[in-house]
């Protein structure tokens, strides 16, 4: 029970680790033009117009977890009307980015 718990702890303090790295890596590119995010980031797999949400750039990589578990790490741009960064999501999908519903995403 005791190795269990220390495993927990150590499970716990990387993964909030981790997130404040994702959040402090996605908050700097908040407020950046479209063609900004596209020089940096490369072409779309997602580029376009979701109703309810607004313009939207989606990202997908292929990844290979812990365990063997397959998943694509999905990243969603939020733009606003001058097409700049006004939010954005990161997410563990089993399909990538432009076969999602990412009506639900946006807070």
């Amino acid at each position: 029970m005791k190795h269990f718990a220390i495993l927990f702890l150590a499970f716990t303090f990387v993964s909030c680790s981790a997130t404040k790295n994702i959040e402090k890596r996605m908050n700097q590119y908040m407020g950046w033009k479209k063609h900004e995010i596209i020089r940096e980031w490369g072409e779309p797999d997602k580029d376009g117009y979701v109703d309810g949400v607004g313009k939207v750039l989606g990202y997908s990589k292929y990844k290979i977890g812990a365990f063997g578990y397959a998943y694509y790490e999905n990243t969603v741009f939020f733009l606003n009307s001058d097409y700049r960064v006004d939010g954005w999501r990161v997410n563990r999908d089993p399909v990538p980015v432009d076969r999602l519903d990412i009506r639900i995403w946006r807070f």
